[in-house]
């Protein structure tokens, strides 16, 4: 009998607000995640220096500060690390790396095998609304003096764009920028984890998905 998993549930939490995740893909007794929401705007280096993935402040802050400020001792027995294999640009070079990685950015790959193209946008949480830098370009104008925010915002993944020091992202539109942004500019993050089959809750037999 096939097991049939909710498509989203809480685990963990992010500045004092529950963090919840999409259920992406089960395989086997591991179940891949990626946070609903954009749980904060930040760089993907804190410098503006040529840096990849495995060599990037995001990667530091995610499998260092948010992983052990996020989640209780209990609940890091059930995240995964993984070995993350990520293609470097120009393709023509066939280059790639690899990292072992417990919080992780999903590559274009990623993206395309597995996120539904109707969660492919993103929206800030309150808290992200509220206290981070909000990227200029994100912004509407104002009223009375205070900016309105589109609904859906930008993200961070892993892969390099096309030119020197930048990052891949997905648009608020919900399309894979190529090119990408600066990679000392602040963009949404949308962390990704996997965990054992037994954390994600299950559908009843009569549920509908």
């Amino acid at each position: 009998m096939s097991i049939r998993l909710v498509k989203s549930f809480t685990f963990g939490n992010y500045n004092n607000s529950p963090i919840t995740w999409l259920v992406l893909k089960q395989i086997n007794n591991r179940v891949l995640l990626l946070s609903e929401d954009i749980i904060d705007y930040i760089p993907f280096n804190n410098t503006k220096t040529n840096t990849l993935w495995d060599n990037s402040s995001i990667r530091s802050f995610l499998n260092s500060e948010f992983l052990s400020n996020s989640f209780t001792k209990e609940e890091l027995s059930y995240i995964i690390p993984v070995e993350n294999t990520t293609t470097v640009k120009p393709l023509k070079n066939n280059c790639s790396f690899k990292t072992e990685d417990t919080v992780f950015l999903l590559d274009e790959n990623e993206v395309k095998k597995y996120i539904p193209i109707t969660k492919l946008k993103s929206s800030p949480t309150e808290y992200t609304l509220l206290n981070t830098f909000i990227p200029v370009k994100e912004q509407k104008a104002t009223v009375d003096e205070k900016p309105v925010i589109h609904h859906y915002s930008s993200y961070w993944l892993r892969s390099n764009g096309s030119l020197d020091k930048t990052a891949t992202i997905i648009n608020a539109a919900g399309h894979i920028e190529l090119g990408g942004i600066n990679l000392s500019s602040s963009a949404g993050l949308r962390p990704a984890i996997w965990v054992t089959l037994d954390l994600v809750p299950q559908l009843p037999e009569e549920a509908e998905e």
